[in-house]
C-alpha cells in the first residue's frame, strides 16, 4: 500500500471545530485569566498562551480569507504551512506555532485549525492547481506529522485519573503514581497465571510486551516507553520487583 502523502491536518478534528464557535461573545473584563488577552482579528490569547478564545468568529474567519488572499496575490508559490505560519504570527505574536514547542495543547489545535482553512483555500483555489499532496514538500509533510503527534497531547505535568489497580505517569515524564491496589490486583494474577501456561521465566517481558500504561491523558504500550527518562526507569523497576515478589509468593 502506498503511503499518503497527505497533510494530517486534512483529516479534520472535533478540538480544532470547537474553537470557531459561531456568533459574537460577549467580551469579558480585562485582568488576569481567560478574561485578559488584547483581541486580535477576533481572537484573544491571555499571556501565557494555554487558551485560545474566539471572540468574534466572522472577523476571524474574514482576516482567514483575506489575508490569504493577499499572500497569494504576492506569492502563489507559498505553500500551506508558509502562509499559516504568517497569519497565526500576526493573531498571536507571543505564542510559538510549528516548529517550535507551543506553550499548550490550545496553540497546536489553533495553528492546525489555521492550517486546515488555508489548505481549503488552496485547493480550491481556481489561481492555483492545487491537490492535497501538493500544499507542502514531503519533508515539511513529515516534520508537522510528528510536531502534531508530539504536542497535540500536551505533555502535562500531572498523572490522570487512574484506577487503584493500575500506574501512571504524568506527561511531561516527571512523576509517577502506582495505585495502592496495583500489586495484589494487576501484577500477582499476571503471574499466577504466566507460571499457571509455564512462562514464570518471561513474565517481566511479556507484561512490558502486552500491557500499556496511562502518560498523561493516554493509554501507551509500555513497551513504547522512552528509555531515557528517570521516572520510566522507576516504573520498570517497580515492575520487576513486583514480578519477582508474586514469583516467590507463589512458588514459581
Amino acid at each position: 500500500m502506498a503511503k499518503s502523502s497527505a497533510l494530517p491536518i486534512l483529516a479534520g478534528g472535533a478540538a480544532v471545530l470547537l474553537l470557531a464557535s459561531s456568533g459574537k461573545k460577549k467580551k469579558k473584563t480585562s485582568g488576569s485569566g481567560s478574561g485578559s488577552g488584547k483581541v486580535r482579528w477576533g481572537v484573544r490569547i491571555p499571556k501565557g498562551c494555554q487558551e485560545v478564545i474566539i471572540d468574534n468568529a466572522e472577523i476571524f474567519q474574514d482576516f482567514l480569507f483575506g489575508a490569504y488572499n493577499e499572500l497569494i496575490e504576492v506569492d502563489p508559490d507559498l505553500d500551506v504551512l508558509q502562509i499559516t505560519d504568517a497569519l497565526f504570527g500576526e493573531v498571536a505574536p507571543h505564542c510559538s506555532g510549528f516548529p517550535e514547542e507551543p506553550e499548550s495543547a490550545a496553540i497546536v489545535e489553533f495553528y492546525t485549525f489555521i492550517a486546515r482553512h488555508i489548505s481549503m483555500f488552496m485547493i480550491d483555489d481556481a489561481r492555483l492547481s492545487v491537490t492535497a499532496e501538493d500544499l507542502a514538500n514531503e519533508a515539511t509533510k513529515v516534520a508537522f506529522g510528528d510536531w502534531y503527534q508530539q504536542w497535540a497531547q500536551y505533555p502535562t505535568p500531572e498523572v490522570g485519573d487512574i484506577p487503584s489497580d493500575q500506574a501512571g505517569i504524568s506527561g511531561d515524564y516527571k512523576k509517577l503514581k502506582i495505585g495502592p491496589d496495583w500489586y495484589a490486583n494487576n501484577v500477582r494474577p499476571f503471574v499466577e497465571q504466566a507460571i499457571k501456561q509455564g512462562r514464570a521465566d518471561t513474565a517481566f517481558e511479556d507484561y512490558v510486551a502486552n500491557r500499556g500504561i496511562l502518560v498523561g491523558n493516554i493509554i501507551k504500550p509500555i513497551s513504547e516507553l522512552p528509555q531515557d527518562k528517570t521516572v520510566v526507569d522507576q516504573f520498570l523497576d517497580a515492575l520487576e520487583e513486583a514480578i519477582d515478589k508474586a514469583t516467590e509468593e507463589l512458588g514459581g
